[in-house]
């Protein structure tokens, strides 16, 4: 129950974690999600949940796809799949499951760095641009 209590906070944070459309060309845009992505903060605390490290891979892919890998504490990552969509600059997305994310989220981005605040939390969560590593991607189980 206890791995479920904190799947489901972890989802509402990185709830996000999962989703942004390919822009419409004929459509002004905002900022774009499109990459991978590795969570280096959340809002002003350190990249901790209940005194554990979390550690999150992010790609959001120009098909409108997304990979979320996340690892709390010791262990493997997990792998979530899904599907996202930007409207200007709001963020939204379903797992492959069809459950919706807990949160939609607001995006800025800043060159390598992209934040994504949660419109139900406030909560901003910060990713730098980088490559997942490959011993991440097939190590991880799928969700």
């Amino acid at each position: 129950m206890k791995t479920k209590s904190l799947l489901l906070v972890l989802f509402t944070m990185l709830g996000i974690l999962v989703g942004c459309k390919k822009e419409d060309e004929k459509t002004p845009t905002g900022p774009s999600c499109v990459g991978e992505w590795e969570l280096t903060d959340i809002a002003v605390k350190s990249v901790t949940y209940a005194g554990q490290e979390v550690s999150v891979y992010l790609a959001f892919l120009e098909n409108g796809n997304f990979e979320l890998y996340q690892m709390v504490g010791q262990g493997r990552y997990r792998k979530y799949t899904g599907t996202w969509t930007l409207d200007g600059t709001t963020l939204s997305g379903k797992y492959s499951s069809k459950k919706a994310w807990g949160s939609s989220y607001e995006i800025s981005r800043d060159n390598d760095k992209l934040v994504l605040t949660s419109a139900v939390s406030g909560e901003a969560d910060t990713y730098k641009a980088t490559s997942i590593p490959e011993n991440v991607k097939s190590a991880a189980f799928q969700e």
